[in-house]
């Protein structure tokens, strides 16, 4: 299986513009297995009662996505909930860019801002759901995640997520038994036998 030398791009919102700069992070070495990951930038709490909180990263994509695709990720946004012996995630909201400018190659996105609109998207269990199809253009980063930070922190959104949570929650019962769904991980204790 060759690897192929493949370029790792980031996508930045252009301040107060409803546009983006393409920046080059890496070159690296590729081949069909090869996971590329994204940055993890922050993490919240939606719910700190019910341990519901939300991890945000910056996505990355190859050349090969970017030079075929007009809807670009900016930042994904992932859900989870934990509990006792696991996490589990309850949903993704994508922050992306779709393109409007016609742009042929990798060299143009370098070259220039690129104009387009911003959408958010969620998706649970597989089904994907447009929040907003246009929206506002943002400061920087910082302003990004908050906006994302406070439409999740919303008291409707919130009990959405409890909702999904206690779904998740009723399903470990019925998948494990109700004893353990509550349980409490055991005290594990070493005894050194070479004294």
């Amino acid at each position: 299986m060759s690897k192929k030398i493949t370029g790792v791009y980031k996508l930045i919102a252009t301040p107060e513009e409803k546009s983006v700069k393409i920046k080059h992070l890496d070159s690296i070495k590729m081949d069909k297995n090869t996971v590329l990951r994204d940055t993890l930038v922050d993490s919240f709490y939606i719910s700190d009662e019910r341990k519901i909180y939300a991890d945000v990263y910056a996505c990355n994509v190859t050349n090969f996505y970017l030079v075929q695709n007009k809807k670009q990720p900016l930042y994904c946004f992932i859900v989870k909930y934990y509990k006792q012996l696991q996490k589990r995630e309850l949903g993704r909201l994508y922050l992306n860019f779709n393109i409007n400018d016609n742009i042929k190659s990798e060299k143009e996105f370098l070259n220039k801002k690129i104009n387009g609109i911003f959408s958010l998207n969620m998706t649970i269990d597989n089904i994907d759901t447009i929040l907003d199809e246009d929206m506002n253009s943002f400061k920087d980063q910082e302003d990004i995640i908050n906006t994302i930070k406070t439409f999740l922190t919303k008291e409707a959104i919130q009990s959405f997520f409890i909702d999904i949570a206690d779904k998740s929650d009723s399903d470990r019962e019925k998948e494990c038994g109700v004893e353990y769904s509550n349980a409490i991980p055991p005290v594990v204790t070493y005894v050194r036998n070479d004294q």
